[in-house]
């Protein structure tokens, strides 16, 4: 008996298995699809966004700065490289990679779409193992755990985000990685597993869209609350488990994702002090506020305008844009 319900269990184990690939391939095929058909600059910004991948496959690896004239746009002055580029750096590869084989030529868009493609591919499986475990066996149907993993894997604009070159489809990712970290907490307790797992969706969130750092901060309050109010122990051993958890989850962040915020700091050290007019930002914000000129136009109900024009051409000495 005890050989029959194992070998039904293993059955019923290949079968989900199986499901979770096909759906998740069925995902890959979707967004491929539309990627490879898309014209580009179909996506928000896409060709700003392009050029920075297009930089760093051009230059060999080496990472634009915010301010250089390849990757800036000519009407706005300003570029995608102020943020973070892991996403770019990945279609970059595929960039490369392609090399190997034909020279796309025009088409190479499409190559760096591929970075897109799989990081919402990876979204999608992640959202739908995090659905068996807010969704366990034993209590719900597996209906309806695939609906929930349908609604929110396949949801068009999510779909969206892997069809043209952007970061926003690597912040997917990682918060796909995060939610699966919260509900792999409410199936198993906080293991070493979910730290790691939590720690890396972390660390790529922090290396993809500044707009999704949200996550991080809700997992702080999340792992610190978990542990502290809904853990059967004394509280000085609650105390000792949050630390000691934490300080790995913080140490596998920082470094994975560190380096960025560590280049960033190197830089503007740098530029500070070759005497960049960033180094005087707090001189020209005071001379701004403090001109003659800008206290009549504030004084006036219809300088408004003026008022903005005039920002903007002081905003351009400290910036450089």
């Amino acid at each position: 008996m005890n050989v029959k319900e194992d070998m039904l269990k293993k059955k019923k184990e290949i079968n989900e298995k199986t499901e979770i690939f096909i759906f998740v391939f069925l995902a890959f095929i979707l967004l491929t699809t539309w990627a490879m058909t898309q014209p580009f600059n179909s996506g928000p910004d896409e060709q700003m966004r392009y050029y920075v991948a297009d930089y760093i496959y051009k230059h060999h690896g080496a990472l634009p700065g915010g301010d250089d004239p390849a990757v800036r746009n000519k009407v706005w002055g300003i570029s995608y490289a102020y943020y973070p580029v892991v996403s770019y750096m990945v279609s970059a590869l595929f960039m490369r990679i392609s090399r190997l084989f034909a020279d796309p030529g025009y088409s190479m868009f499409k190559i760096a779409r591929m970075a897109d493609v799989l990081f919402v591919t990876g979204a999608v499986y992640f959202v739908v193992k995090a659905s068996g475990k807010l969704f366990p066996k034993e209590k719900y149907s597996r209906e309806v755990r695939w609906l929930f993993a349908a609604l929110a894997g396949f949801m068009p604009q999510a779909i969206f985000m892997g069809t043209y070159v952007n970061t926003d489809s690597l912040a997917l990712l990682a918060a796909a990685m995060i939610l699966y970290a919260w509900a792999s907490y409410l199936r198993e307790d906080w293991t070493w597993k979910n730290c790691i797992l939590l720690a890396v969706g972390m660390a790529v969130c922090a290396l993809s869209y500044y707009n999704a750092y949200g996550w991080i901060l809700c997992s702080f309050f999340f792992f610190c609350f978990t542990v502290l109010l809904c853990r059967e122990e004394a509280f000085s051993q609650r105390v000792r488990f949050l630390f000691s958890r934490g300080a790995v989850i913080a140490a596998v962040t920082l470094v994975l994702c560190g380096w960025w915020f560590i280049r960033n700091a190197v830089l503007i050290t740098e530029i500070s002090w070759e005497g960049n007019p960033v180094r005087n930002v707090r001189k020209n914000m005071l001379r701004m506020i403090t001109d003659r000129h800008c206290i009549r136009l504030l004084q006036s109900w219809d300088g408004t305008g003026k008022i903005l024009s005039f920002i903007r051409i002081r905003a351009g000495i400290i910036t450089g844009f």
